[in-house]
């Protein structure tokens, strides 16, 4: 909860400078918030191209493949923000701990996808959502299914 009320004071405060600068300033900024959005795009492009590659695209189209890319992301963002209060605050303890979590994640993330990738090559191909399903041939002996011939 702290660290959203810190986040809502950083953005009131961001605002305020924004509001209190003159017009070359505004500019600076504005381009400041455009290349950090560029950088953003770039490295999201640049992390799907390296899944892409690593995984396949049958993988990375299977749902339980995305929720567990979100889970490892949200996961791993949690990690990495509690290492650097920790660095902050000069634990060097609770950093090396943070530290065996984050490649247990990393270990387990992978171990997860492989399972993943494991059942979609073992399952063959996934028919598509726009294919109708197919209907269900009759039985070439009738005496199995119990009727009369």
């Amino acid at each position: 909860m702290a660290h959203r009320q810190e986040a809502m004071q950083h953005r009131r405060d961001a605002m305020e400078r924004y509001r209190d600068a003159g017009p070359e300033e505004r500019e600076q900024m504005r381009q400041q918030d455009m290349a950090r959005i560029q950088e953003r795009r770039a490295r999201h492009a640049a992390r799907v191209a390296e899944l892409r590659q690593s995984w396949g695209e049958e993988v990375l189209q299977d749902q339980a493949a995305r929720q567990e890319l979100r889970q490892h992301a949200w996961r791993v963002a949690r990690l990495q923000r509690m290492r650097e209060l920790a660095v902050q605050g000069n634990k060097t303890k609770v950093v090396a701990r943070i530290d065996d979590l984050l490649k247990r994640e990393a270990t387990l993330h992978e171990q997860r996808l492989q399972k993943i990738r494991a059942r979609l090559t073992d399952a063959g191909p996934m028919p598509s959502a726009s294919a109708p399903p197919s209907a269900p041939s009759a039985p070439s002996n009738p005496s199995t299914t119990g009727g009369t011939p």
